[in-house]
């Protein structure tokens, strides 16, 4: 008995008759009425369907055999699937590859064998239809033909099989995503290669406050949506997530946008959106888009960024005082003197006009403060980002602070430039300032060398604003935590924990980033802002 060789592409083979999951299947009749056809046209007793599985042939469909699968290396099909032909043996007793099999000297008895080999969806061989008789014999040409149409039949109908196996498994997985988006807490639309919404969940409708009827065909660019970015600019509709996933083909995540619809107070979401593409195409054909209501979220982080901002301010509470008070003591002793000077008669101009200017200039300082104050204590969650001048800024800050400084012992410096502008928000970007002013003062009003710089810089079209102390550095395992929420090395009641983080929320709202350096051998923080022009 000669062994079939394996077939040259045998792990694919395999592969495929596996991927059919037909193996071990229950009888089914259009398998049967195909034996059942073969064995009446060539007039053999024995006709199956048989699968040449890694040790095994098993037979899917049979007539005249009762066995449902024989050992591979006995099986006359492994030889069939090595061609593209029907495989005929018209004696197996004089066959030297069969004389000996045990097929043919024992039961069943197979003499006579010819088998067409049955493909699968990628067209490798993976078993055949055959007819068997226990004498010799050969098959006619019109016989033959009929076998050969019979196995095609029975690769389009093992196809067919798959085909509609995969479907009704698709299905089954459709119905579990439908069921999970209905329930889903997060909103989802579909919208097709024009933008027009064509399919929503019900948490879509609940999120955007909306009727059926208001969002079905709407398009992102409608102007019913008065959607609005994080700063109260209004936000395009052809900016908007799905309309750039649509232009780009490229997913969008994380995108937050206010969305006012038929309301004055706005819905916050989280909007994610990803192209659809149709097959052998580069151009999205649809957009799925999925948003989280993060209103509450949003109300939280209001809250908490005007408790670190009244932390902040209150922190400089006394130093602000003492600006106040400075510059008062100094309009009073003026005008001590001036009046002292009109009762002895003795005025002279020039050192009464030097006091009046002295006086002037003090009222100057004074309601710089104030102004300065007023500004930082308001609220400015809808101000847009505009350009401001950074020394400006820098300069309201050092208002509040420059007497609680002194009052430690604490030199503070300054160099920026009056041709340096940020896109942003001047409150906000105050409060970062602040807060790292505050951070700065606690970590050097100890040591012998107190010093505090700020210094403002224009690296790789990046504006960099450094604060810097004369401390030696933050501790490695602090570093990596400090910015995180609530963390505090201050003593109890000294701090919220939220400055950094808040902070650092900030700058990455303007486009920018908050970090930490060693900036020569001292402690550094850097707030970085995209350049821009200056305003002309």
């Amino acid at each position: 008995m000669k062994i079939a060789p394996l077939h040259p592409l045998e792990e694919i083979r395999l592969q495929e008759l596996n991927d059919l999951e037909i193996l071990d299947t229950e009888t089914e009749q259009q398998f049967d009425d195909l034996v059942q056809l073969a064995s009446q046209i060539a007039n053999t007793p024995i006709s199956l369907l048989s699968l040449v599985d890694k040790k095994r042939q098993w037979f899917k469909a049979g007539v005249g055999l009762a066995a449902k699968e024989t050992p591979r290396d006995y099986a006359f099909c492994a030889h069939a699937i090595l061609g593209t032909e029907i495989f005929e043996v018209p004696d197996a007793s004089k066959d030297e590859r069969f004389a000996d099999n045990p097929l043919s000297v024992d039961y069943p008895n197979v003499i006579f064998y010819a088998g067409a080999p049955i493909y699968g969806p990628s067209k490798m061989p993976i078993g055949t239809l055959c007819v068997i008789d226990s004498v010799p014999r050969t098959l006619n040409a019109q016989q033959k033909s009929a076998l050969e149409k019979l196995s095609n039949q029975a690769s389009y109908l093992l196809q067919l099989r798959n085909k509609n196996r995969l479907i009704i498994e698709q299905n089954a997985d459709l119905q579990y995503y439908r069921v999970a988006v209905e329930v889903m807490n997060d909103g989802l639309v579909l919208q097709d290669q024009t933008g027009a919404i064509v399919k929503f969940n019900p948490a879509a409708l609940a999120v955007l406050r909306l009727t059926e009827d208001e969002l079905l065909g709407r398009k992102s660019t409608d102007s019913m949506w008065q959607a609005i970015r994080e700063d109260s600019s209004s936000f395009p509709g052809e900016d908007h997530p799905a309309s750039i996933s649509l232009r780009t083909g490229k997913s969008q995540r994380n995108v937050i946008m206010g969305v006012k619809a038929k309301f004055e107070s706005p819905s916050w979401i989280s909007i994610n959106s990803e192209p659809i593409f149709g097959p052998n195409s580069n151009v999205p054909t649809h957009v799925v888009t999925t948003f989280t209501d993060i209103t509450d979220r949003k109300n939280s982080e209001a809250l908490l960024f005007n408790a670190a901002k009244m932390s902040s301010l209150g922190q400089m509470a006394g130093g602000i005082a003492h600006e106040i008070n400075t510059p008062l003591n100094v309009i009073s002793s003026n005008c001590d003197y001036l009046i002292d000077l009109l009762d002895s008669n003795e005025v002279e101009p020039e050192i009464f006009l030097k006091k009046i200017e002295t006086i002037y200039k003090t009222t100057q300082r004074i309601a710089a403060i104030i102004r300065g104050l007023r500004t930082f204590a308001r609220d400015s969650s809808t101000d847009p980002h505009v350009e401001i001048n950074l020394q400006s800024v820098l300069t309201d800050c050092l208002s509040f602070c420059t007497e609680q400084f002194r009052n430690k012992g604490v030199e503070i410096q300054m160099q920026c430039s009056k041709e340096i502008y940020i896109l942003g928000d001047a409150v906000r970007f105050s409060q970062v300032i602040l807060n790292l002013l505050s951070n700065a003062l606690d970590a050097v009003k100890n040591l012998n060398e107190k010093i505090v710089k700020i210094l403002c810089s224009v690296e790789n079209n990046t504006i960099v604003t450094r604060v810097i102390d004369s401390g030696l550095g933050i501790p490695d395992a602090i570093v990596d935590r400090m910015m995180t929420p609530f963390f505090t090395t201050k003593e109890v009641g000294s701090g919220t924990g939220l400055g950094l983080s808040i902070s650092k929320g900030i700058m990455e709202s303007m486009g920018g980033n908050l970090s930490y350096e060693l900036y020569e051998n001292h402690t550094s923080f850097v707030a970085t802002m995209p350049l821009t022009k200056r305003p002309q």
